[in-house]
């Protein structure tokens, strides 16, 4: 349910702008990344590029997370609470509609500098 309403908002979001051109859309997903690790929140940690990020974008600022990384990049992907998907088992991919297959998109991750790999099913 969660997953049709989030393609629902895209959807309209992608109407309502045929004739806009398309937003560019950044979306950072730190693990161990805590609150005041940005300049832009007052930090003595230097971090110029997300904080001109901050200052010419639009900042969402209250997305709760889980302490461990996968259960929150699974929550993201599929937009399902991270104990109905169950990570640790390891069967998002095959039991899981994530947000890129409500869009007819191809299910990819990026780690580190390893190159984008498909996590679809063999």
């Amino acid at each position: 349910m969660t997953v049709r309403k989030l393609a629902l908002c895209f959807l309209l979001v992608s109407v309502s702008s045929v004739a806009a051109k398309p937003p560019n859309v950044v979306l950072i997903l730190a693990d161990d990344f805590g609150w005041n690790d940005v300049g832009y929140h007052g930090s003595e940690i230097r971090t110029p590029h997300l904080d001109r990020l901050s200052e010419r974008g639009v900042r969402l600022e209250n997305y709760y997370v889980q302490p461990l990384c996968t259960p929150s990049r699974n929550q993201l992907m599929t937009g399902r609470y991270q104990v109905r998907i169950h990570p640790g088992r390891g069967n998002i991919v095959t039991v899981s509609v994530t947000v890129a297959d409500s869009a007819g998109k191809p299910r990819t991750w990026q780690h580190r500098n390893t190159p984008v790999t498909s996590c679809k099913p063999n």
